[in-house]
């Protein structure tokens, strides 16, 4: 469509007929070859809802599949640390090189100190990681309680104004 000229009645008919159909702003503008700023001034004049549904359940199944992600990573951290903090009390072969460049090796009852330390350390970011990732979770959840408990009090708040007048 050419730009710059104004929406004929036809125009606004077809725009609603798209709209009676379940079509979002994008639809339409797909549709009818508008710019999408023309078919929101449009629809707004019109006083048809903007399609904010559809957006707001696409997000919200993003950030439940990202939970699940994260859930699951947590876990494996989880059994990664779990896997290094077996290798603590596991037989360990220890290695060198000679002087002359000879290969000389021996299998210790368990890791030498420092190697322990280190399995440590890794173990336990393992599961700091993970306690993090879950961390993300529940303060989302603490979020949505905060806010539950505002508008509650708001509304609360609200009552006692309206019984005081």
């Amino acid at each position: 469509m050419p730009r710059g000229r104004p929406l004929t009645a036809e125009d606004d008919a077809r725009i609603r007929a798209l709209h009676a159909g379940g079509k979002g702003r994008n639809q339409i503008a797909k549709a009818t070859g508008f710019a999408l700023g023309t078919v929101t001034k449009a629809l707004k004049r019109l006083q048809l809802p903007l399609d904010r549904e559809e957006p707001r359940h696409a997000i919200e199944a993003r950030r439940v599949d990202l939970a699940v992600r994260r859930q699951a990573l947590a876990a494996s951290l989880l059994g990664d640390a779990e896997r290094l903090r077996e290798q603590l009390w596991t037989p360990y072969r220890v290695f060198a090189f000679d002087r002359e460049n000879g290969y000389v090796d021996r299998v210790l009852d368990e890791p030498p100190a420092g190697e322990k330390l280190a399995l440590i350390r890794a173990c336990g970011m393992g599961i700091d990681k993970s306690l993090r990732l879950l961390e993300v979770d529940r303060d989302g959840e603490m979020d949505a309680a905060r806010s539950m408990l505002g508008r509650l009090s708001e509304a609360i708040v609200g009552a006692l104004r309206e019984d005081e007048s």
